[in-house]
């Protein structure tokens, strides 16, 4: 039994002094610890580094979008009717212009309209007295003032045009009057 507990002894004190490259041994080296610290703190800071710049770049970036909204927010103001646009807030700014804006969409429509109508009215005339003169001869202003327009039913514009004319006429009687 002496000799096997002997043995025994002798194979765990084999299996002990035997080398594990996977092990950690107890006690390491300053230097070892030192460089894994270095490492460790290195890479640390190569980290920080990447996270700064990274902000840095985007802080940029957002910098450049927000000036460039500023900008187009002030030349907004500056295309507004009223001249202390510029006074208001960047809300009351962008509202105002899209009013602006409104307004102008429908101020092309009616002169989109108004430019359909008075076509209408050319080919009218065109259809019923034949192709008329073009501009800038005698003949256009006889023509058009000798032209018989009671056969032709009045629009609005027409409308108007006659009110302007009698206006005229009522001005221009009142003047030889006095």
């Amino acid at each position: 039994m002496y000799y096997s507990n002997n043995n025994n002894h002798n194979a765990s004190n084999t299996s002990s002094d035997s080398f594990d490259a996977n092990a950690r041994p107890n006690m390491t080296s300053p230097s070892i610890e030192h460089i894994d610290e270095e490492l460790q703190q290195r890479h640390m800071q190569q980290l920080f580094d990447k996270k700064r710049r990274r902000r840095e770049s985007h802080n940029a970036v957002e910098r450049r979008r927000r000036d460039n909204i500023n900008e187009r927010i002030f030349e907004l103001s500056t295309l507004l009717p009223e001249r202390d646009a510029s006074k208001n807030n960047k809300g009351t700014i962008l509202r105002k212009s899209v009013d602006h804006i409104r307004l102008l969409h429908d101020k092309v429509n009616q002169y989109q309209q108004r430019v359909q109508e008075l076509e209408n009215m050319l080919d009218m005339y065109r259809m019923r007295w034949g192709d008329l003169p073009s501009n800038g001869t005698n003949n256009t202003t006889t023509t058009s003032n000798s032209l018989n327009l009671s056969n032709i039913p009045p629009s609005y514009y027409q409308q108007q045009q006659q009110q302007q004319q009698q206006q005229q006429q009522q001005q221009q009687q009142q003047h030889r009057d006095a």
